[in-house]
């Protein structure tokens, strides 16, 4: 980076004024694109898009973005700081000529900026023309000025205030609510924008803190396109790895592409021209792919992957699975439209094509591992294609909906005006039976759809018409699929697919058969924003005709917000069941169950739930601790220890492999006796070879090494002495049975060197953090244990056991127990549960095979079982699920879900002398947390026990 005294050579002559600024608030639109959420979004871009041109040029490593509470936004950066003093043309400050003249700035040359993403210079001074109120921060070369603004207009004087050390510009502005439709900031449109720019700035820092929701991430990448491509590919399996990025500069641009290919049907290439997303393409793109097709095509060619007789691959043929990163930088970029989503310089096609081409081309030939699967796939892709083009001749031939085994049947409108038509997707009879009697006839189609619908992200078009559902949501649109389609054949203006309320708690089965309680809400959230893959999990489900409540595959996650009312339909047995008007329940009606739409329920109406749920609890004998942990381990706050011979014998072979290149420091050495010795002293004297000879022959560089042997003063590596023997002329295929074997130079360290010494690398034991993956198969079945960072002796083994200790230990905690890291965990034991002080011990010890303490309570508090062991801390708080938790957030750990009955059983025993209550009527179990009864209820749904559900609000006192 250039060091901050050139920032003189940036300077108020280094602006060019090229119009002025009067035409902004009467047509923001000409400007930003429109006063809707993409222009608000668009003028926090331009001001960040300044501090990115100044990280660009080398001056900017930290970039700061701040959504207030109040609506205004903060952007400040580390750069140089816009220029304050006079500029030559207008005598005023350079930094008000900026933010107040239409195309004023310092990219319209090659001076201040080489490359910049604001060439259409709209910049800040449209930002200050749309906005409420704005104020400027500049500190520059020891200074710290200030100038205040309101809708385009100076408010006061740029002002001079204390001295500084810092450097960097702080943009505050309250966008102009008589502008915008709306000033609302997505976190999601933000933080995506952020994150490209940071994946194309390598080392660059954008902090983005969001006010409103709470939210704040810091967006720093190294790894540059790489990093961006792997993290596009996130969740999906690649054809190889890592991907490949391809830089070259020619004619002053600059470019960098980045390529991976998955095993996905969809293609996903993200395209920069000076750090600006052009999401239409243009010439980059262009240039990119005749550059791809013509290297794979050419290699399949020279490598006999494609005969002779086949056909080239097209460009369409390469787009499945594709996921690309194009980046430009040039000095003069033309963008087609204001908003600048597509590049239209001519020359840059040829540039792209040239360096991508030449470094794919080489890539391909220092890389085995890219050419045969990117073809195979191509070559599927191209019969698919085929294939799929005959389906759609068949989807054509087909009239609108005729012909078709609807589940459920379209209901449609009587309408046939599309702008005015609505179609409701709903899920199966249960929606579709009382959103047919809710609809409006008029404009509003419903559509029920059931069975498993294929995901179509992972398939090819042909099976993806293949599939029924698929087929009749196409039918049903009217618009086409493919080359055929065409919106504006569409048949409804607004589709609308339904669902379920967030917060409502529920079960759900992931991929591996393990049971969880989530919240709807929440999952679909993490399933929307990418955290979680959806693929292979299952929700419970009730089937109509067997009456059997059974976990099917999850077919689609869909969020959206709820536009209807939201009803909440109280039981008498105290069940809170919440169903928009949209939506149906199933009640009882004369012996049959029957749909009922949400707003009809009435009092007195039996609505059906299921009796038990299968929980097909799995034989799991032990809970692999160090497993379970190591999944974890980025969110550990502690220094966890792996201790264990096993350990110190990886560590060893850890490092024989870091020498293997070295037989000097790993091989076994030989002890020569001394018959063997003199036997090999007479051969040297008469085999005819000189002193150096001889070193030539055993791979020494001074006679005095095997005089050395000679005497037995030292012992040579295997290697050396075998050919030490071939070369004085005896077969040491003959020797190596009279001579001993003794241990590597390595070996003699670890076994003489003190094992506490900093220096020594091979211990019996090391950080968790530390540890590879593959080490922990490499592991298992040897005596291994888990101990804090100080505490070897309060060692916790790998394996527990999942048993009804366990049980009755996490069923007690959850009623009675509480933890933080500094405290450890802690049992609280009223005078009421004194005696159950023995077994909890007991128990405690038989699964962790340490003690809890007992500390006696003072003053009417009750007394405590208590262990400070920040393993068990963690075990608890990862694993179990009590991280944070209070008595109002707690939940069932989720593995008490996954355990044969007789297990669930102790659980709920363990919990029930905690927080159970025994009447003459029955039994009860108290808790302050919603989501801890919706557990227990399962629990007990799941033994067929149907439970009735009080609550109370708290009292005063």
């Amino acid at each position: 980076m250039t060091s901050a005294s050139a920032s003189s050579q940036y300077t108020a002559k280094d602006i060019q004024i090229l119009e002025g600024l009067e035409a902004v608030r009467r047509r923001p639109g000409m400007y930003i694109g429109d006063t809707g959420p993409r222009g608000l979004h668009h003028i926090v871009y331009e001001v960040v898009d300044n501090a990115i041109d100044e990280a660009m040029a080398g001056w900017c490593s930290k970039i700061e973005v701040r959504i207030h509470a109040d609506g205004h936004v903060s952007v400040e950066d580390n750069g140089r700081g816009i220029p304050t003093d006079l500029h030559p043309q207008t005598g005023r400050p350079a930094a008000e000529v900026v933010l107040t003249t239409l195309h004023a700035g310092g990219k319209f040359d090659k001076k201040s900026y080489q490359v910049s993403g604001g060439l259409h210079g709209v910049g800040v001074s449209v930002v200050n023309a749309l906005s409420e109120w704005l104020n400027l921060t500049v500190w520059r070369e020891g200074k710290e000025w200030r100038q205040t603004y309101s809708k385009g207009k100076p408010t006061s004087d740029l002002c001079c205030g204390e001295p500084t050390d810092k450097n960097g510009t702080l943009i505050e502005f309250m966008p102009d609510s008589s502008i915008f439709d709306e000033i609302e900031f997505s976190w999601e449109t933000l933080a995506g924008r952020f994150r490209e720019m940071a994946f194309l700035n390598p080392g660059l820092s954008i902090e983005l803190k969001d006010e409103v929701s709470g939210k704040e991430k810091v967006f720093h990448y190294e790894g540059g396109i790489s990093s961006f491509v792997e993290y596009l590919n996130r969740g999906k399996n690649t054809l190889f790895a890592p991907p490949i990025v391809i830089s070259g500069q020619r004619e002053g641009v600059s470019v960098e592409i980045g390529i991976q290919y998955n095993d996905s049907y969809i293609e996903r290439v993200f395209a920069f021209a000076n750090l600006i997303n052009t999401v239409e393409g243009g010439t980059h793109v262009s240039g990119f792919r005749s550059a791809l097709t013509r290297a794979i095509n050419e290699s399949a060619r020279r490598n006999k992957v494609l005969k002779e007789k086949d056909p080239n691959l097209t460009g369409d043929d390469l787009k499945e699975g594709l996921t690309a990163v194009i980046s430009v930088k040039l000095p003069e970029p033309q963008f087609e439209g204001q908003t600048k989503t597509k590049l239209g310089n001519g020359e840059i096609k040829g540039i792209v094509d040239s360096i991508f081409y030449d470094g794919l081309m080489a890539e391909i030939d220092e890389r085995p591992d890219i050419l045969k699967p990117v073809v195979e796939k191509a070559v599927k892709a191209r019969l698919a294609r085929e294939a799929a083009k005959k389906a759609r001749e068949l989807v054509r031939r087909k009239t609108a909906l005729a012909g078709l085994d609807l589940p459920g049947k379209l209901a449609d409108c009587s309408s046939r005006n599309p702008e005015e038509c609505e179609i409701f997707i709903v899920e199966g009879d249960s929606a579709g039976g009382s959103a047919k009697q809710g609809r409006d006839r008029n404009f509003q189609a419903i559509l029920p759809l059931r069975g498993k619908i294929l995901n179509v992200e992972k398939a090819r078009i042909d099976k993806a018409l293949d599939n029924q559902e698929i087929r009749t949501i196409i039918q049903a649109l009217g618009a086409g699929v493919g080359e055929d389609f065409n919106v504006d054949s569409i048949r409804y203006n607004k589709t609308f697919i339904m669902s379920v309320d967030g917060e409502e708690p529920t079960l759900v089965k992931d991929p591996f058969g393990s049971i969880r309680q989530v919240r709807i809400g929440e999952f679909i959230d993490s399933v929307i924003d990418g955290r979680l893959c959806p693929d292979g999990y299952q929700v419970l489900c009730f089937d109509l005709e067997s009456k059997v409540t059974q976990f099917r595959p999850l077919q689609k996650v869909i969020r959206h917000p709820i536009e209807e009312p939201l009803y909440e339909i109280r039981t008498a047995y105290g069940r809170n069941v919440r169903v928009s008007s949209s939506h149906s329940v199933f009640v009882c009606n004369d012996g049959e169950v029957v749909l009922k739409k949400g707003s009809h329920i009435v009092e007195g109406d039996l609505l059906v739930a299921p009796r038990s749920i299968n929980m097909e609890g799995k034989d799991l004998e032990s809970l692999d601790l160090l497993k379970e942990l190591f999944e974890r381990k980025n969110r550990l706050d502690s220094n966890l220890y792996v201790r264990g011979k096993a350990i110190e014998d990886l560590l060893k072979n850890r490092i024989l492999e870091e020498h293997t290149d070295n037989p000097e420091l790993t091989e076994k050495r030989v002890e020569i006796p001394l018959d063997i010795r003199e036997k090999l002293e007479a051969a040297r004297k008469v085999c005819g070879l000189s002193n150096a000879g001889i070193c030539e022959k055993t791979g020494i560089k001074q006679p005095v090494t095997f005089y050395s042997w000679e005497k037995g003063k030292s012992c040579p590596t295997v290697t050396n002495f075998q050919n030490y023997a071939l070369a004085v002329g005896l077969n040491p295929e003959d020797l190596m049975d009279q001579v001993n074997l003794r241990a590597s130079s390595l070996e003699n360290i670890w076994t003489n060197q003190y094992s506490g010494s900093c220096a020594n690398r091979v211990k019996p034991y090391t950080r968790l953090h530390e540890i590879p993956e593959s080490w922990l198969e490499v592991l298992e079945g040897q005596e291994i244990a888990l101990t804090p960072e100080h505490y070897a002796s309060k060692a916790v083994p790998r394996h527990i056991p999942v048993d009804a200790n366990l049980m009755t230990i996490l069923g007690f905690f959850t009623a009675e127990g509480s933890m933080n890291q500094r405290q450890g965990i802690r049992f609280a034991i009223g005078s009421n549960n004194d005696p159950l002080r023995e077994e909890i011990c007991y128990r405690f010890r038989q699964v962790f095979g340490l003690d809890l303490n007992w500390y006696p309570g003072k003053n009417g508090r009750c007394g405590e079982l208590k262990i400070l062991n920040s393993v068990l801390s963690s075990v608890f708080r990862l694993v179990f699920g009590f991280d944070k938790a209070r008595s109002y957030s707690k939940r069932v750990p989720d593995i008490v879900f996954n355990v044969p009955r007789e297990l669930r059983k102790a659980f709920l025993r363990g919990y029930f002398l905690g927080d159970g209550t025994i009447r003459r009527t029955g039994i009860s179990f108290s808790t302050t947390s919603k989501d801890l009864a919706a557990g227990i209820l399962s629990l007990l749904s799941s033994m067929g026990i149907i439970a009735t559900l009080h609550s109370r609000e708290p009292s005063d006192t």
